[in-house]
């Protein structure tokens, strides 16, 4: 009987789990699957793709960034085998992303459970709260160079845009945030909602000229 050691598991991810019962007389769907270091290590739950077959095990993986146990036992509750797994923060793939998910009950630390597959499966957005700090960078390349005398000047129009707004006119990046999210500071009875954004040291940086030009 075997249970294999998954690759390395991005925070907040999840991953398929590969087992072998060999002899064992013991039905897939019998199967338990346990992880002992709670919630913030994960959760394993199970799907069927398409609704039929076996059910298949996902490991769903918390934010606690160690080695955590896996245990695979039978309905009565007995070890059959035990691996490890690991929560990373590295990520090496250039073409993919991690596989994340979205649930809508609060209970893994990055992520949510789903209710029963007989109920409708609502999709949730991950909850941001305070402030994103934003480094803006002013590039040119060859096919336009920015005059050097306007550059001052052009960067006010950059900011208006992004997190000050102009003369109650001109929406701002932050606007949009803070009324999508309904913003508000913390204050002595109630607690910071919703999201708002700032520019590093409150200005853009550069001017960087790039050698090439914009289409290459």
């Amino acid at each position: 009987m075997l249970l294999e050691k998954p690759s390395p598991i991005f925070i907040g991810c999840w991953t398929r789990i590969s087992f072998s019962l060999g002899e064992k007389p013991i039905g897939p769907s019998t199967l338990q699957f346990r992880v002992p270091d709670d919630l913030k290590a994960g959760k394993v739950f199970f799907i069927k793709e398409n609704g039929q077959g076996d059910p298949i095990p996902l490991l769903i993986v918390g934010g606690l960034v160690e080695d955590h146990k896996l245990e695979m036992l039978d309905d009565a509750g007995n070890l059959l085998a035990l691996t490890s797994f690991l929560i990373t923060t590295s990520w090496y793939d250039d073409d993919k992303g991690p596989p994340g998910y979205h649930f809508n009950t609060p209970v893994l630390d990055g992520g949510v459970v789903a209710p029963p597959p007989s109920t409708h499966q609502d999709l949730d957005a991950h909850k941001y709260t305070g402030v994103w700090k934003l480094l803006v960078l002013i590039v040119d390349t060859s096919l336009a160079r920015w005059a050097l005398g306007s550059r001052a000047a052009d960067r006010a129009p950059i900011l208006d845009q992004i997190t000050r707004g102009s003369n109650g006119t001109a929406r701002s990046a932050r606007q949009y945030y803070e009324e999508h999210s309904a913003f508000r500071s913390a204050t002595a009875t109630d607690l910071a909602h919703g999201l708002t954004i700032e520019v590093h040291n409150s200005q853009p940086l550069g001017l960087v000229a790039l050698p090439n030009a914009w289409t290459d």
